[in-house]
């Protein structure tokens, strides 16, 4: 279990504002630029790890030290982009397959298209792009970097090609106009953050293949599901414990029913679990079935649940009901 708090989520937040303007990775020099058909300069980086005439889009001023000044003395590209699958410099034809930190904080641009040649996005490529409303990815991307999309405001759609096999860190987090996310079958985890505060989020599909969920990877989205409560009048919820059924040491037993006396206090005193599936990430992260459980609970006798935060709840009285596996967890939040 993380010892997870408000507190420390708002220091994590904190420090995700400061690596905004840390350093880039490492400084490319740019080998050459071309004017592609859709009419913005580009700047390629030749690729000498492949053994054919390959390249990747990169930034321009190889002096940059942070995102923020990737294009100081240079033209950002605006409007909508194709990248082309080629380009040719000095009678040479490069195949594009890769991209850097190529376009973070290009706020003009408007969509994006990206060459099937393409097969990985780097770190930071499209951050803090908040005019960008529309992304169409490589069907032959297999690596999504980091924070790729993170602070894209109006980015309303992105598909997510099946050769994926991680959303990593906080690849589309404050990602606020995304209504709806398809996770492909080729995914096996999404790291933290990654959608977190993607605020119109209201359809999210997790297929089977994940079996990793990073701590809150969907807190603060658009998805309220309804309460539901059993025929005997019992709220029904779902909470997480370590494999041998603890949780803050206490020990649980599926099928068993616990209780106690006294004033219980959310956050402070009771039985706690999470009317949404999905919250309970906010507090647990890892493999569902091998580093954690999780279990369809039933609350009742006292009950405490405001909480501006997520669908957390607090009971003097639970039953530990069935474990669930991520596809019971897909079921439920889509069943709204």
């Amino acid at each position: 279990m993380k010892n997870n708090t408000r507190t420390n989520v708002a220091k994590r937040l904190l420090m995700a504002v400061v690596l905004s303007i840390i350093t880039l990775s490492q400084a490319w020099a740019y080998d050459f630029s071309v004017v592609v058909p859709s009419g913005q300069t580009l700047y390629f980086i030749i690729r000498t790890n492949t053994s054919s005439n390959e390249v990747a889009v990169t930034y321009p001023n190889s002096s940059a030290t942070t995102i923020n000044e990737i294009y100081t003395g240079y033209t950002e590209p605006t409007g909508n982009l194709v990248i082309p699958s080629t380009v040719t410099y000095n009678g040479t034809t490069y195949t594009v397959t890769g991209m850097g930190t190529a376009f973070a904080n290009c706020e003009g641009l408007t969509s994006v298209t990206i060459p099937n040649t393409v097969t990985y996005i780097a770190l930071n490529a499209f951050r803090n792009c908040t005019g960008l409303t529309s992304a169409t990815l490589s069907t032959s991307l297999n690596y999504l970097g980091e924070r790729v999309f993170q602070g894209c405001t109006n980015l309303s759609s992105v598909n997510i090609p099946n050769n994926v096999d991680t959303i990593r860190n906080y690849a589309f987090y404050d990602c606020s106009s995304l209504t709806s996310v398809t996770i492909p079958n080729s995914v096996t985890s999404i790291g933290e953050y990654a959608f977190y505060d993607c605020s119109g989020l209201t359809s999210v599909t997790i297929p089977d293949s994940v079996t990793f969920i990073g701590e809150c990877v969907f807190d603060c989205i658009g998805i309220k599901l309804p309460k539901r409560y059993t025929e005997d009048g019992k709220l029904i919820a779902y909470k997480a414990f370590n494999v041998d059924m603890t949780c803050r040491d206490f020990q649980y037993e599926e099928g068993k029913i616990f209780e106690i006396e006294g004033k219980i206090r959310l956050c402070g005193r009771g039985f706690h679990a999470c009317t949404n599936p999905l919250d309970v990430f906010n507090y647990y992260d890892g493999v569902v079935g091998k580093d954690i459980h999780i279990h369809e609970v039933y609350l009742s006798g006292d009950i405490d649940e405001y909480n501006e935060y997520d669908s957390k709840v607090c009971a003097s009285k639970i039953e530990i009901g069935r474990k669930l596996t991520v596809k019971d967890i897909n079921e439920i939040i889509n069943s709204k």
